[in-house]
């Protein structure tokens, strides 16, 4: 986050017992903003959007994190020093972390050595296992997000409001943002696959399993921050609640923190002593560490955490040596199943009736055909107004929208080479989808059928219950009956339910050792954050448009308090002969020339708010209607 700026016209003075300063820039849930309490203590508060604000189920997450977080303690974890979710609009302040954001340092500075990458790890995993102890995940974790300050590195903020993310997808960021630390580049190479290139090869297995594009095989982020800690240290912590911790995490700090510590310490951070109260001294920046001798570690041994049988906050841990080929471990199950769930039948019926009722939901399809690489796609639906979006991997990959209510259809082409993605190439332009191969897909029906047919003809072998991402599940194994072109064809089965009857993940194929189909399933009812972000209005010269990200990696919340800001400024500022950069908070948003969008209509898109300027590789697109 970057440091201290002027505070913008119309910011309030005061927010709860804090006198402002600035602001620091835009959080995954609003606007936040440097400030002093009382004693002249420096704090980043940060105000829910308007957006969310009048959103009930969003004010009460709010709530619960704001509750949960207080007082959770840890090292790197973000401090939460009050909060107040009951006032008009919410908020929640955090002790400031002065320093560079880790995006900012790698511009400035490259990679992190390995010691300093090591830390960071260790830091930044015990961060999110601190979160997850306490029930909460971060859902927000890049290198934007992260603050390296003079004692370690540390999350800004408390994360963003993503309904959808888990615990799992944290461990993925996780395994991201240390693969880019380390490499100062994307960790996803052209195919969409980790790129560990460059990575200290003792961190490499740690990092793959985390990055698993299973989510089921990725190991816990408790997992992850005990094994580091484990193998960075001649100590035997197997005895050692997590918790207890914190000062073998510190004295790691202290030894391999201290280059980055003084880099921190030296960061500017804007000119707090402005607004700080007469009466108080602004609060100085934590010293950086002497220097430490180097060599005091071997490198990290290949590890890969494989699970976590809880204890209370501080647990038992399984790690093991790998030469790259371990195989995932399967969920833990239990002897006892739960009975509140009802029955396979009552379950499967509950989802196909979920399906022709939600709001929302992801299906993330996975195709194992034999070949080198199986085939993935992506199916994600939004209703008010229906929009389905059709991702598919290839060469070019191809994300194809298709709005029922209209019959309007849109597709762009993505290709492995960023080069290739220039100009109009990477937008959205008109194209037929009724008569289409894959107009079948676009389909409520087509996102149930699986469960249709377990519906008319499975039969169930097996029920156990298993934690999955930390969450109680239920597991059915059994076999059913899918029709084929050949005929019919009989398919063994595994479905993960959550307690709540939401489908979490299906396999099934001929092979039940070796699923041709694996399915998971998120973003129902609404807790979608991820591609389909919903309308906008007041876009200049469509009034409404569709707000749709083009990667998982952009935040449907952060887009859309970055887009409502840009929108809500007056027209003149946005409307133009040719894109109209504006920087709102970090997002950079602008509108498509005036020719493109009113006569040539070369392009469905008509503005868009990215975080990357000038690539504009992740944004959310304004996208018409018609």
């Amino acid at each position: 986050m970057a440091g201290l700026g002027p505070p913008a016209p119309g910011d309030p003075a005061r927010i709860g017992p804090y006198r402002l300063a600035g602001r620091l820039g835009q959080g995954g849930w609003g606007t936040v903003y440097g400030a002093h309490d009382a004693s002249g203590r420096r704090v980043a508060v940060e105000v829910l959007a308007p957006a969310f604000a009048s959103d009930p189920g969003v004010r009460e997450v709010f709530a619960r994190r704001a509750a949960a977080l207080q007082g959770a303690g840890g090292v790197c974890a973000p401090e939460v020093v009050s909060a107040d979710p009951a006032a008009d609009p919410p908020w929640i302040a955090t002790a400031h972390s002065p320093g560079p954001d880790l995006e900012s340092y790698l511009r400035a500075h490259g990679p992190l050595g390995p010691d300093a990458l090591l830390a960071f790890a260790a830091g930044t995993a015990e961060a999110v296992a601190r979160m997850h102890a306490v029930g909460a995940v971060h859902g927000d974790l890049r290198p934007g997000r992260v603050v390296l300050t003079a004692t370690g590195p540390r999350p800004a903020g408390t994360g963003a409001p993503r309904p959808g993310a888990d615990s799992a997808a944290d461990v993925a960021a996780w395994g991201a943002l240390v693969a880019a630390a380390g490499t100062g580049r994307s960790p996803y190479g052209p195919d969409g696959a980790p790129d560990l290139e460059g990575v200290p090869a003792s961190l490499r297995p740690m990092l793959s399993a985390a990055m698993d594009a299973r989510p089921l095989a990725r190991p816990e982020a408790e997992s992850i921050y005990r094994g580091l800690v484990d193998f960075a240290i001649d100590q035997d912590i197997r005895s050692v609640p997590t918790e207890d911790l914190a000062d073998t995490l510190r004295g790691l700090l202290s030894s391999l923190w201290a280059d980055v510590a003084r880099t921190a310490a030296g960061w500017p951070d804007g000119d707090w002593d402005a607004a700080a109260p007469p009466s108080a001294s602004a609060a100085e920046a934590p010293a950086a560490m002497g220097s430490i001798s180097a060599g005091k570690l071997a490198a990290v041994i290949a590890v890969a955490v494989l699970g976590t049988t809880g204890i209370g906050v501080g647990g038992l841990y399984t790690a093991r040596t790998v030469a790259g080929d371990a195989p995932a471990p399967p969920p833990s199950p239990s002897p006892s199943p739960s009975p509140e769930l009802g029955s396979a039948e009552e379950v499967v019926d509950g989802i196909v009736t979920l399906f022709e009722e939600t709001d929302s939901y992801r299906v993330e399809e996975e195709v194992d055909e034999g070949g080198p690489e199986p085939r993935r796609s992506e199916l994600v639906f939004r209703a008010d107004p229906d929009v389905f979006l059709l991702i598919a991997e290839g060469e070019p990959g191809t994300q194809t929208l298709w709005l029922p209510d209209s019959g309007a259809g849109k597709q762009r082409s993505v290709y492995s080479d960023p080069a290739l993605n220039q100009g109009l190439t990477d937008h959205y332009i008109q194209a037929q989808v009724e008569g289409s191969p894959w107009a079948e897909r676009l389909d409520r029906d087509a996102a149930a059928a699986p469960f249709t047919e377990l519906a008319e003809s499975m039969e169930v072998q097996e029920r156990t219950d298993e934690q999955v991402d930390g969450a109680e599940a239920t597991r059915f194994t059994g076999t059913f009956t899918t029709a084929a072109p050949e005929g019919e064809a009989e398919n063994g089965f595994s479905l993960w339910v959550a307690q709540d009857g939401r489908p979490l993940r299906l396999e099934y194929g001929a092979d039940p050792e070796a699923p041709t189909f694996t399915l998971e399933y998120s973003g129902f009812d609404g807790d979608l954050d991820t591609w389909l972000c919903g309308t906008v209005d007041g876009v200049p010269r469509v009034d409404e448009a569709m707000l749709v990200g083009t990667s998982e990696e952009v935040s449907c919340a952060s887009a859309r308090a970055a887009t409502e800001t840009y929108l809500g400024m007056p027209d003149d500022q946005k409307a133009g002969t040719g894109y109209v950069v504006e920087d709102v908070d970090g997002w950079y948003c602008g509108l498509a020339p005036t020719a493109s969008v009113d006569i040539r209509r070369d392009s469905e898109d008509v503005g868009y708010c990215g975080l990357d300027y000038p690539d504009l590789a992740q944004r959310a697109d304004f996208i018409r209607l018609d």
